[in-house]
């Protein structure tokens, strides 16, 4: 998409550094990302928003959440509540609630939509989701 600025830079550092401030830092372990070419501000927003999401929707006493990347896709793993997989369709509907089950998932198809990354998920309840998202 040429309407958003992008800029390569290292992933990891980024979000390490975005992340330190925040309080949810503590539950993350985030592996190798690499090098991404995207709109830094917003790809680092996105993957706030889900890593608050795995946090906010955990009811257990430990709390995880996994950062990875596997060759041109980044996953962000929890072990929180788990969602109902028919929200990530949901969210591409043009009349879909920003606060539907208190999920953030709109903004981060936002701005997948605005990379042409794709977006998905896997989820269990009880057992915690993982989000992907596989760059363009």
């Amino acid at each position: 998409n040429e309407d958003i600025t992008k800029e390569s830079f290292d992933l990891t550092n980024a979000l390490n550094e975005y992340m330190r401030r925040n309080d949810n830092y503590q539950y993350c372990n985030i592996d190798d990302l690499g090098t991404v070419t995207a709109n830094k501000s917003l790809l680092l927003n996105a993957i706030e928003n889900l890593i608050r999401n795995g946090i906010r929707h955990n009811d257990k006493d430990i709390k995880r959440i996994h950062i990875y990347r596997k060759g041109n896709t980044i996953y962000v793993e929890d072990n929180g509540n788990g969602f109902d997989i028919s929200i990530l369709k949901s969210i591409k509907e043009p009349q879909f609630s920003r606060k539907i089950n208190g999920l953030c998932l709109s903004i981060v198809s936002e701005v997948c939509q605005l990379h042409n990354y794709e977006l998905n998920a896997t989820s269990i309840k009880g057992i915690g989701s993982t989000v992907s998202i596989k760059l363009s």
